[in-house]
């Protein structure tokens, strides 16, 4: 019997995206400053480079789940 390994989507972060991501919700407001978006709630804890999860507070540093705080955030 052969046994396949298969891990979570959220538990593989892409190489090119370590220390680079970014929520959703930040880059679209960063590159189109002073418009109105009506985002999911999620688009302000997911990674707009990679999908996977950022701090609920900064939008930028990976987080292991969802709603979650890094380290560097109060």
């Amino acid at each position: 019997m052969i046994s396949i390994r298969v891990r979570s989507r959220r538990s593989i972060r892409p190489a090119g995206s370590v220390g680079g991501c970014e929520s959703t919700d930040r880059v679209l407001h960063r590159a189109n400053p002073g418009m109105f978006f009506d985002l999911a709630d999620s688009d302000s804890i997911t990674c707009y480079h990679c999908g996977l999860y950022v701090c609920v507070g900064c939008q930028t540093a990976p987080v292991a789940s969802t709603l979650t705080f890094c380290d560097a955030c109060p």
